[in-house]
């Protein structure tokens, strides 16, 4: 990435096409009971439009695609000795 540009921007190489994205996280943690612990988090990821013209084993995939949500969800339980 070129010295200076914002992080939310992703450099795609020679044509110098560029992706904007916005990341929200949360988490939230709490204590239960017998000595177990819980935690749950969520990062949404939101990625502008994108060209894409690429071709694998022969198949060629190409267009535009609007906005793009990515939602990754988690938890966990924990179990104190």
């Amino acid at each position: 990435m070129p010295a200076g540009e914002p992080r939310s921007r992703i450099h795609l190489g020679r044509h110098r096409h560029f992706i904007e994205y916005y990341k929200v996280s949360a988490a939230y943690g709490w204590k239960g009971k017998n000595k177990l612990n819980y935690a749950l988090g969520a990062t949404l990821l939101i990625e502008g439009d994108a060209e894409i013209d690429q071709t694998s084993q022969g198949v060629r995939a190409a267009g535009e695609f609007d906005t793009n949500y990515i939602l990754f969800a988690g938890g966990t339980v924990r179990y104190t000795f």
